[in-house]
């Protein structure tokens, strides 16, 4: 049994109003609901319709029920409003019929979903789509037509380009006598290209047609006319007939790709080479257009400009003399988009200390995608350092730093010298045009730290001898000579030096606002200068120190103290 209870506002709101529906089942088991049941034929409905034509044809829904109750019938939509329409709202008794309408008034072409719910002791929803097509479907090229030699087999592809004013999901269809005629995908939604294919395998040598047909749902379809001309046998032999490339925005370019083009028997074969391409624009290239066997011809694929998608081209070559098919090397090229750099560290380009900076400081940040594949370092010759290299820009509470090389997992900087002491920095990194989530860097005043020989920020320091050749065991310094020390994170200098600036190669030079004070096994140097190295990116230090003559041979250690801030530990020089 059912009944609709409904709740009016009264004189409080008389237009408000609210329906419960309440189901009671008798069942002879005695046990509420227990085996009745609700069965709704079709189990989904599917309505298309084309701008222009005629309104979709109402579809029914048969319902029953194992005890022939009544049940309640309500539509939904899930996308553009209430076009899904369902007449009558409640069968008394059932079995009885619901009729479904889809009104098309006002929508858009594109996909809408619905549901029709049947409620009565158990409850069934049925899955309804709208296909709203377009007239308009734009196909390019409106015809195809292969040449294939003959027992080629299976021929490179042709492609049609489909689109219309809004995405509609299509079927493909490909129709020949002999089933020559291939599509590799029979479903697709626009706007798709769509790969079609021959087969000459068996054929003999003359002219076949077939039909591709292209179906928006049941309304409406269009069908493209196919020309397929089976010629000589091949008289070249290509390797590899097809090519598939990748590559993401903002990778080296350009990509190339060698083949290699051989005659099918020992006289030699001259031919022609030309390359087109289905969608962007002049992407694809042969290094020569003519040649004879043996040749290696190398194509390049310069993608610069193409946004994330998939791109389709050929390079077609043509046998000389009568009666000679065309054999074309297929290529398919992906670009894919630039990834989010993801930034892990940021530490001292010296020490390799972590998250701290100081302002002028060289600082390395390591990641994935901080950077381009290959090491790109900024221009020789340059007269600043710039905050963009190979696509790379590096900002500090949005103040662009100079870059000093780029790469994918590791990127090195200046931190510009008007930060403000103290306070958390905010770091992103832009690769092309993908940035990364914010990274968060301390700062303070001075933050030093001396290089290493080999970049780890231990062992053997980066330190030249007295005679400015490179101290190492085996070249090691003398008691009482000068050595001369580098480093970064001196901070602010006197004069003041601009970002990303050079220094000059004559003096003064500009000096740390602290002077260091050196200390070898504990022994304090003589330190007889202490600044910028000259002709260097500024933020480079220099110490020239005079080694006690007292300390033993071997390997010591080397501190620079700015204050009461030190270079790190476990960094070394070879004493004799």
């Amino acid at each position: 049994y059912n009944a609709r209870v409904t709740i009016n506002a009264g004189v409080v709101d008389p237009a408000s109003q609210l329906s419960v529906d309440v189901f009671i089942n008798v069942s002879g088991t005695g046990v509420v609901g227990g085996p009745t049941s609700i069965t709704v034929s079709p189990s989904q409905l599917n309505f298309a319709f084309i701008p222009g034509n005629a309104t979709p044809p109402v579809q029914n829904l048969a319902v029953s029920t194992s005890d022939n109750s009544g049940v309640f019938i309500t539509a939904a939509t899930v996308t553009g409003g209430n076009w899904l329409i369902v007449t009558p709202a409640q069968l008394a008794s059932t079995p009885g019929s619901i009729a479904v309408t889809a009104n098309p008034a006002g929508l858009s072409p594109g996909i809408y979903s619905g549901t029709v719910t049947i409620t009565g002791v158990r409850q069934q929803t049925i899955p309804v789509t709208f296909t709203i097509a377009t007239s308009d479907f734009s196909l390019k090229p409106s015809a195809l037509n292969f040449v294939v030699p003959q027992n080629y087999g299976i021929s490179a592809p042709q492609y049609l380009q489909v689109s219309t004013a809004a995405p509609i999901p299509f079927n493909v269809f490909a129709t020949s006598t002999g089933n020559w005629l291939q599509v590799d995908a029979p479903v697709g939604i626009t706007p798709a290209v769509v790969a079609v294919k021959v087969n000459t395998g068996g054929l003999t040598q003359g002219s076949y047609t077939g039909t591709i047909s292209l179906q928006q749902g049941p309304a409406y379809s269009i069908d493209v006319p196919v020309t397929l001309t089976v010629g000589a046998p091949a008289t070249l032999s290509i390797a590899p007939s097809s090519v598939t490339l990748t590559w993401t925005v903002g990778d080296p370019v350009p990509l190339t790709q060698t083949v290699s083009v051989r005659s099918t028997s020992t006289t030699v074969q001259s031919f022609t080479a030309a390359a087109s391409v289905v969608n962007g624009t002049g992407w694809l290239a042969a290094s020569a257009a003519a040649g004879s066997t043996p040749a290696t011809l190398t194509l390049t694929v310069n993608p610069t400009g193409l946004a994330p998608g998939t791109y389709f081209g050929s390079v077609t070559l043509t046998p000389g003399g009568t009666n000679v098919s065309p054999q074309p090397i297929s290529f398919t090229l992906t670009v894919l988009a630039t990834p989010t750099p993801v930034i892990t560290t940021v530490q001292s380009a010296a020490s390799g200390a972590p998250g701290t900076v100081s302002p002028g400081q060289l600082v390395t940040i390591l990641g994935k995608g901080v950077g381009p594949k290959g090491l790109v370092l900024f221009p020789s010759g340059s007269t600043t350092v710039p905050t963009t290299v190979g696509s790379t820009t590096v900002t500090f509470n949005g103040v662009a730093a100079p870059v000093i090389y780029a790469s994918s997992a590791a990127t090195t900087v200046q931190v510009p010298y008007n930060i403000v002491v103290g306070q958390p920095l905010s770091l992103r990194v832009t690769y092309v045009a993908a940035q990364s989530a914010e990274f968060v860097v301390a700062s303070q005043a001075i933050y030093p730290g001396l290089f290493s020989l080999d970049a780890t920020g231990k062992g053997q320091a980066a330190a030249l001898n007295q005679d400015f050749s490179l101290n190492s065991p085996s070249n090691p310094a003398r008691r009482g000579d000068v050595l001369v020390l580098y480093g970064t994170g001196e901070g602010v200098t006197t004069p003041a030096l601009a970002t990303g600036s050079l220094v000059p190669l004559t003096p003064p030079f500009p000096q740390p606002a602290v002077q260091p004070v050196v200390f070898f096994n504990g022994q304090q140097g003589t330190v007889l200068y202490a600044g910028e190295a000259p002709g260097s990116v500024s933020g480079l230090f220099q110490i020239n120190v005079q080694i006690p003559t007292n300390i033993p041979a071997g390997p010591v250690s080397v501190q620079a103290a700015f204050g009461g801030q030190a270079t790190q530990s476990g960094i070394t020089v070879s004493i004799q």
